[in-house]
């Protein structure tokens, strides 16, 4: 598990680097706020909608992932401070 969690951690950050760094390089400065709509295209209006929820359901994923290690920190640390609760196990 913290095998594959370290790979998903490193696999995402090398992506966003990326995009980070293409986006700037492709853009600069003068990138808008919002890339879906900073470049005039609002129609068809459904195709945005569609993309906000792809962007919604990535990044609720991305939150597992990157929560991961801290929920294994907290429960480890739990487990130390309270060894005889029956509502923490280890």
């Amino acid at each position: 598990m913290q095998k594959a969690t370290r790979l998903s951690v490193a696999t995402t950050t090398i992506f966003y680097m990326l995009c980070g760094c293409m986006g700037y390089a492709a853009f600069g400065d003068a990138a808008p706020d919002n890339l879906l709509t900073g470049f005039g295209f609002y129609e068809p209006f459904w195709l945005l909608d569609v993309a906000n929820v792809a962007i919604v359901v990535h990044l609720v994923g991305a939150y597992q992932v990157f929560c991961q290690p801290i929920f294994a920190f907290v429960e480890r640390r739990a487990a130390a401070a309270w060894p005889h609760s029956a509502f923490i196990s280890p």
